[in-house]
C-alpha cells in the first residue's frame, strides 16, 4: 500500500503535492523527467491542478493521459519522495 499524502494530516501545514513538484531542481533520470513533464502540465493555460492527495489519484490522472509503464514508475518515484519530506 502506498503511503498517504502529507495532506492526511490536516493539523498541520503541508507541502501539497504540486509545490513539491515545482519545487524540485532538473535530475537526469526518471523521476526528473517526471517532474519536468508534470511542471510543463502546470503552466498550460488550462492546467491540471495537480492537488493529488493519493497515489491511486496521482496513477489514474496518468492512465487517464495515456503514460506508459515506465512513466507510471516514475510517477510511483516521484510520490514516494514526496511523501517522505518532513513537514
Amino acid at each position: 500500500m502506498m503511503p498517504a499524502s502529507p495532506k492526511a494530516r490536516p493539523e498541520m501545514k503541508y507541502l501539497t503535492f504540486k509545490e513539491y513538484v515545482l519545487s524540485r531542481p532538473p535530475e537526469d533520470t526518471p523521476a526528473g523527467d517526471f517532474i519536468e513533464d508534470t511542471k510543463r502540465i502546470v503552466a498550460q493555460p488550462v492546467g491540471h491542478s495537480l492537488d493529488f492527495t493519493t497515489w491511486d489519484a496521482l496513477r489514474d490522472f496518468m492512465h487517464m493521459r495515456g503514460a506508459g509503464p515506465e512513466a507510471i514508475k516514475a510517477g510511483r518515484t516521484v510520490w514516494r519522495r514526496y511523501c517522505r519530506v518532513p513537514n
